[in-house]
């Protein structure tokens, strides 16, 4: 979304960790891809940019990611027929032993749709995760983005591990104008849950 908009980067630059979400398009050897690149270069000049996440599936040749100025970072998705490959712990780990420049994000919320535990996630690709994408779903085949502090305990439970990590925590969730105030009360939980 900050590709599409005229952002003040200025609220940016104060974060100890900046990550930028590449847009959901094709990656290739196109012009497409050179006009995102050229984006996502000014935004990594004009803040600290520590990596820049993508959708696998919507990467038709990894080599383009080679060229960024950022670090490029994969993420696991959620079930779907044009997902398959990169949604499993196994997959994943497969792709960055063949890759190792490329980094990982990992979704807990794509994990558990998934019917995944994150501990399996953390248990096979602990070190290689640089950073998670912190969000809850409540069933197995459903993506939802929802906030963890309002999830059941169950969910919560099984979320729990992922405190302990010591990466970078982003918090991703759907949410209207309406709801941002709830953003504070999940940084509260998340703050109590690192201690």
């Amino acid at each position: 979304a900050v590709l599409a908009l005229d952002v003040n980067l200025q609220r940016l630059k104060g974060l100890k960790f900046n990550s930028l979400h590449a847009p959901i398009m094709e990656y290739g050897k196109n012009a497409e891809t050179k006009k995102a690149f050229e984006k996502m270069g000014e935004i990594a000049r004009e803040i600290r940019l520590e990596h820049i996440t993508f959708h696998p599936n919507h990467v038709r040749d990894f080599s383009v990611l080679k060229r960024l100025e950022t670090r490029a970072c994969i993420e696991n998705l959620a079930d779907g027929e044009r997902r398959k490959g990169w949604q499993f712990p196994k997959e994943i780990k497969a792709f960055l032993e063949k890759n190792p420049g490329f980094g990982f994000c990992f979704d807990v919320n794509h994990g558990m749709a998934n019917g995944v535990d994150p501990k399996e996630f953390l248990g096979t690709l602990g070190e290689k995760i640089s950073c998670v994408h912190l969000n809850a779903t409540e069933r197995a085949g459903a993506a939802e983005h929802n906030f963890v502090f309002s999830s059941s305990r169950g969910v919560q439970e099984k979320i729990e591990p992922v405190f302990a990590l010591e990466k970078p925590l982003i918090i991703e969730v759907d949410i209207t104008p309406k709801d941002l105030p709830l953003i504070k009360e999940e940084i509260a939980y998340v703050r109590k849950k690192m201690g």
